[in-house]
C-alpha cells in the first residue's frame, strides 16, 4: 500500500539526485537548474513536469497536493517550496545540504 510517508521518500530519494546521477538514466532533480534560473524565469512547470515523469505517481496528485512556491526575503532571496500534500519542503536547503561536502571518518577498504 502506498502511504504519504512513502511518497515523500520517494520524493526525497528524487531530490537527493541530480539529473543524470544514475548510468544510462536522466532520472533526478534538476534542482540547480530551477534554484539558478533569473528570479523573473518560469521554470517551475518543467521541474514539476520532470518530476512527474520521473516519479509517475506523483500524476495521480492535483495541483493542490503537488506545487512549488516561493517567499521573498529581502531584497534578492527567494525561497522556493515544493508542497507535497501539504508538507513543504524548501528546495534552498535541499540544495545546501547536497553541496556541503561530505566529512567524517574514511576507511582504508583494502586494509587487513
Amino acid at each position: 500500500m502506498i502511504t504519504a510517508k512513502s511518497i515523500l521518500d520517494m520524493v526525497d530519494y528524487w531530490l537527493n539526485h541530480p539529473v543524470n546521477g544514475k548510468y544510462g538514466s536522466d532520472f533526478g532533480a534538476p534542482l540547480y537548474d530551477l534554484l539558478m534560473a533569473p528570479l523573473d524565469a518560469r521554470v517551475a512547470d518543467s521541474f514539476l513536469i520532470k518530476m512527474k515523469k520521473d516519479l509517475p505517481l506523483l500524476s495521480e496528485l492535483n495541483s493542490d497536493q503537488l506545487a512549488l512556491y516561493t517567499e521573498t526575503e529581502g531584497f534578492e532571496t527567494v525561497h522556493i517550496y515544493l508542497n507535497i500534500m501539504n508538507v513543504p519542503i524548501d528546495l534552498n536547503q535541499v540544495a545546501e545540504r547536497l553541496s556541503k561536502p561530505v566529512t567524517g571518518e574514511t576507511y582504508d577498504i583494502n586494509a587487513s
